[in-house]
């Protein structure tokens, strides 16, 4: 099997920790509809939602499945209905430090779609947890509220960011603190996802930390 990654070098890093040497792998930084490749199966694309004018790039295309980072916009948002009767389109939670786990979070827009996806993911070794296909997803939604709330608590002066990281991987059992994952996540992607959930939300209930913007802007 052929895997086309559209992304940066860590979304490949993270593609290659995860899926090994049994495909064969294509890489783009951009969508460049004047690359030469090979016959590509399937499309890992990491830069759809922050380009959403490059869907131009699936029109004359078919393949047997295009996994589409959907965190900050949900799928149904970015694939026009001609192009998801053709083409097996697939919300991935493509959130950095998220490809190389053992089960991939994903959001369909049929349900009839869910045997072909069981097909792909049989032949690329992967598992799945099927998630409704909205902003944020699950996971993204709530890493990115926990990152959130350690910088209000920051900002009140309840700990320091030692003490609440330390705290959080000794009392949750996580791989990493808020402040550590958020470094790992980038600032801007987390108020991005932060956004995001917030713009669906009818009440405002999840504002963003001043802190945690400041810091961002200053990337």
């Amino acid at each position: 099997m052929t895997l086309l990654i559209i992304g940066n070098e860590r979304s490949l890093h993270e593609c290659k920790a995860k899926l090994g040497t049994a495909v064969n792998y294509q890489h783009l930084t951009r969508h460049d509809p004047g690359a030469q490749l090979p016959a590509i199966d399937v499309v890992i694309d990491f830069l759809l939602a922050d380009t959403p004018e490059a869907i131009s790039f699936y029109r004359n295309q078919i393949f047997r499945a295009v996994f589409v980072n959907s965190v900050t916009k949900a799928l149904h948002h970015l694939i026009p209905a001609n192009l998801a009767n053709t083409t097996l389109f697939v919300g991935l939670n493509g959130m950095p430090t998220f490809i190389n786990r053992p089960v991939w979070e994903v959001a369909l827009l049929k349900k009839e779609d869910e045997v072909k996806l069981a097909e792909v993911g049989k032949q690329l070794q992967i598992e799945f947890a099927l998630v409704q296909d909205q902003a944020g997803m699950v996971t993204a939604r709530v890493i990115a509220m926990i990152i959130n709330e350690a910088y209000l608590t920051l900002e009140e002066g309840t700990a320091s960011r030692e003490d609440i990281d330390k705290a959080m991987k000794l009392g949750t059992n996580y791989p990493y603190g808020p402040f550590e994952w958020a470094e790992r996540i980038g600032l801007n992607y987390v108020c991005e996802i932060l956004a995001a959930v917030q713009a669906r939300e009818t009440q405002a209930r999840f504002p963003i930390s001043a802190l945690l913007k400041q810091q961002a802007m200053q990337r």
